[in-house]
This record gives structure tokens, sequence and C-alpha cells, in this order.
């Protein structure tokens, strides 16, 4: 695979990105139809990071074929970017689920809904985008 050249964010992009909004992922399903996902995320380093379960569709389709879709949007203003996808076994799990609790359920809930969302085994899901798309 070709390396892949750093993509640039807006300040309005950075901006919509690190509001809590849901982000909706599409991979590619076994049979090239797209499988989309409402899901919580961090944006970080350019990057797009999901906590999933390892034994989610969206892994299954990850580990075949990388490519991705992301949306993020507040109403008719949105940001979306094509990129790829890779499962990182190297990052923190339950730091980045904590994380992500924070950042939707605020600081009362981090303990018990941690707990909650890693009754099942989480992994962590790293997205690069490759070209990015906005309206405002």
């Amino acid at each position: 695979m070709e390396e892949l050249t750093e993509v640039s964010f807006s300040e309005k992009e950075a901006e919509l990105v690190s509001k809590p909004l849901f982000s909706k992922i599409a991979t590619i399903g076994k049979d090239g139809t797209p499988q989309i996902t409402p899901t919580w995320f961090t944006f970080e380093n350019g990057k797009f990071i999901v906590i999933t379960p390892e034994k989610s569709v969206k892994v299954r389709n990850i580990r075949r074929d990388s490519r991705v879709s992301v949306l993020v949007d507040d109403g008719y203003e949105y940001v979306a970017i094509k990129g790829r996808a890779k499962i990182n076994a190297s990052r923190n799990v339950e730091r980045d689920t904590e994380g992500q609790v924070v950042r939707y359920m605020g600081r009362k809930k981090i303990k018990e809904m941690t707990a909650e969302i890693l009754k099942v085994r989480h992994v962590a899901v790293e997205i690069t985008p490759e070209k990015v798309f906005s309206q405002f």
C-alpha cells in the first residue's frame, strides 16, 4: 500500500469534529455493499479513533478491506472523509473508552459506563483520512 500524505482540516472542519457528535462510519461489506454504523469517536492527531466490539461487522469488514468513509454532521453542516482504517492493537482501549465516555456522557458516568461497555472485548479502530469534504 502506498504511503498516505497527511490531510489537513480547516479551522471550521476541526471545530466540528471536536464537538461530541456521532460519526457515521461506512465500511464495505463482504458482498460489496456499504455497511453504515453510528459511533462515538475522538479526533486525535488528524485521525479518527473509534472503540468498537472486536466481533462487530465493521471490524470484520475493516480487516478484509480497509477503505472507509466517515461523516460527522450537525444538521446541514458536515465533514466527510474517505480514508483507511486499521485495528490499532497498541492503543489503550480502556483509556480510550474512558475518554469517549467523558466526551459523550460526562465525568459522572466514567467508571460505570466504561465497565459496561468493556464487558465485551473491544478494539481501537484508527481511521486515517485521505480526502476531506465539508459543507458549512
